[in-house]
């Protein structure tokens, strides 16, 4: 029999990682096969697969796979290890030393999320410190550079409105002396003269010295700024080396499982392969599918698996209420507004918006049954076009929307503020204008304040009685304090809860001493409330992979031979080839498929739980009124009629399987 350590010499495997599957956990290793493989597994096939090595291919490509059992007691000792860590993520207290600075005390919360941090460092991890808004990760993160004195070279990237308050809390906490920079766009590299730099993500790409540098640390504040693995910020975050990472925020998904994937795959790459797992990680936790335009990992699934994975590994995450029990509640409305009719056209104009984009969408779907690569090619371009100019529109749609509720919001807030202090935030420029020219007392950040005069804003909300409204849009959603504030107002929406979530938390959070009502004022039968609609599903979804409740045991989900199965894509060239072997038969029998879903159609909700989409409505009465399908046609319409399949009844499915030998292409 062919030993291991003939098996390892056989092909360049790949790093081992560990996975669970139903005979337990196995390390796998993956590698492409050699002819001299060929020539083992053709001599020794048999003896290859007893000690674990199987071979599959995908889109072409041969791959060979070697699955090892793991030991019973490493596996134990293991299981242990992760049902530890995922306690000490939400501890609220610890008993570590860790020093501090005269005056500065660590909480209980906050030292239990450094000693999750050293156990990370120790396991050879990242850790991911993800308290909800409010609670201290800066802090935490000092507390860790205290904690070991070989940690003397430090980058920290943050957005450039925080880089003054890293400064101050630096020099507030650190026990030990230590030259700080914060380097700006136009001056000399500062990594030279000081041993920790505060950078901003959006001027990290033009100092190359960051990534020629050996860091000790790297910290990523507010780190859903690099959930984008393709942009320029993100690659020059994460391209700096260091020792040990972390990552600060409170949102770590503000929209999204996908949006984790940079953070993960840095903080942890043993088991998250920045060079290889997306896929895998995007099939398990991201729903992917292809849609027929393209891979979509906009959904969410295995999500109580990812928060345990997450959890055991490099994330600690505390909420308000569990640790701050001196903290008020914090409480939400909607509120409708009556626009006396001006947005009624902007509602029929979404409408119109919307069914354009779904005929682009349906053409396209048809021309793939098309005799023509050109007319496929224009189809999609026609929708590409037709998408530019929906999302063009929904924009001014947005805008228009916000100014025409913009007296009614002004209204609401000038009784508001009789109760006390209000915070109010908008989107567009002209509406936070519009609202500063209402209340000329008020404080306001935008974009368009300059740092030094963020904080200058804040204190005046925060001490000056006259000081009564707060107006803000996105660039005060991070790293200020605004507890003077009990009564936060939108006065317009977002499609992002995470975006939402922070400018909440300005006001509820340590050192808020009165209940905080945060209130959405809405145009109803608009875009506005869809946004609201939208917010509220994901934040469900956000929920079940960050906080909710674990069930049953500490064990992670099965992946690998198990794994989530994806949607096939329908091509042009799939159709193309499905339309080789069709018969004419099954062609016919597709057909009178589409005839009966042409008559259905409109009550399928009914007949089946999810219903027919628009586009394939419009498919299927366009192939209904045609005398006969070509074999494209027929090769479209029988995978349309086997994803209907309960509005056909099982008869005809079985009619149609026998017509197309078995499968239906």
């Amino acid at each position: 029999m062919t030993t291991t350590i003939e098996i390892i010499t056989v092909l360049p495997w790949g790093q081992s990682k560990r996975v669970e599957t139903k005979l337990g956990p196995r390390d796998v290793r993956e590698a492409a096969p050699t002819e001299a493989f060929w020539a083992a597994w053709r001599g020794a096939k048999e003896q290859l697969k007893a000690a674990g090595i199987a071979v599959s291919q995908y889109q072409g490509e041969w791959k060979v796979t070697w699955w090892q059992q793991v030991d019973p007691a490493v596996a134990a000792s293991e299981r242990a290890a992760r049902a530890q860590a995922l306690e000490v993520s939400r501890a609220v207290d610890a008993d570590v030393e860790i020093p501090a600075s005269e005056g500065c005390e660590y909480r209980g919360y906050q030292r239990a999320g450094v000693a999750f941090g050293r156990q990370a460092f120790a396991r050879g991890t990242g850790v991911l410190i993800a308290d909800e808004m409010g609670l201290g990760k800066t802090i935490q993160a000092i507390g860790l550079i205290n904690s070991d004195e070989s940690i003397k070279k430090i980058l920290v990237i943050c957005p450039n409105t925080l880089k003054r308050n890293w400064e101050r809390e630096l020099r507030k906490w650190l026990t030990r002396p230590m030259r700080i920079g914060v380097q700006k766009a136009d001056m000399p590299w500062l990594g030279s003269v000081c041993d920790i730099v505060v950078i901003n993500y959006d001027i990290a790409h033009r100092f190359a010295e960051i990534a020629a540098t050996q860091w000790d640390m790297r910290i990523c504040d507010e780190a859903q700024a690099i959930k984008n693995p393709k942009a320029r910020r993100t690659k020059a975050a994460l391209a700096a080396p260091a020792r040990f990472r972390v990552a600060l925020t409170g949102t770590p998904i503000e929209n999204r499982p996908v949006e984790l994937w940079p953070i993960i795959s840095d903080l942890d790459p043993r088991s998250w392969d920045p060079r290889k797992g997306f896929f895998r990680f995007a099939k398990r936790f991201c729903g992917a599918e292809h849609n027929g335009y393209g891979w979509n990992f906009g959904g969410h699934s295995e999500e109580e698996e990812l928060q345990r994975r997450l959890r055991s590994t490099i994330m600690v995450r505390r909420l308000k209420s569990q640790v701050l029990t001196e903290l008020p509640a914090k409480s939400r409305q909607v509120i409708e507004l009556d626009c006396n009719g001006r947005v009624s056209k902007l509602s029929d104009d979404a409408k119109a918006a919307d069914e354009q984009i779904e005929a682009l969408r349906a053409a396209v779907e048809l021309a793939k049954a098309s005799e023509s690569r050109a007319d496929y090619e224009a189809a999609v371009q026609a929708l590409e076009d037709g998408q530019g100019a929906a999302f063009a529109a929904m924009a001014k749609m947005r805008h228009d929307i916000g100014m025409a509720k913009l007296d009614q919001v002004i209204e609401y807030v000038g009784d508001a503020r009789e109760n006390g202090k209000v915070l109010v935030f908008g989107h567009h420029l002209d509406v936070v204008h519009a609202l500063k020219a209402a209340f000329p007392q008020a404080a306001v950040i935008t974009g368009e304040t300059p740092a030094d005069a963020r904080m200058a804003e804040v204190d005046r909300f925060q001490t000056d009685p006259a000081c009564d409204v707060f107006v803000g849009n996105n660039a005060a959603a991070e790293g200020i304090t605004l507890t003077a504030g009990t009564h936060v107002i939108f006065a317009e929406g977002d499609w992002v809860p995470g975006k939402l979530a922070q400018k909440e938390d300005r006001a509820h959070r340590i050192g808020q001493q009165n209940a905080v009502l945060v209130t959405y004022l809405v145009a109803g039968g608009t875009l506005d409330a869809t946004m609201i609609k939208t917010c509220v599903e994901k934040m469900d979804v956000i929920d079940s992979v960050l906080d909710k409740p674990i069930s049953g045991i500490i064990e992670p989900a099965v992946n690998g031979h198990a794994e989530r199965e994806v949607a096939r894509p329908i091509t042009f060239e799939a159709i193309e080839r499905a339309a080789v072997s069709i018969s004419p038969e099954a062609c016919a029998l597709a057909l009178d498929g589409m005839r009966v879903l042409a008559r259905v159609c409109d009550g399928a909700v009914e007949r089946d739980e999810c219903g027919f989409s628009g586009v394939d409505v419009r498919i299927g009465h366009s192939f209904a009124g045609q005398a006969r399908l070509t074999p494209k046609q027929g090769a479209l319409a029988s995978r349309l009629c086997r994803k209907y399949k309960r509005q056909l009844g099982p008869d005809f499915i079985a009619r149609l399987l026998a017509a197309c030998g078995g499968k239906i292409p």
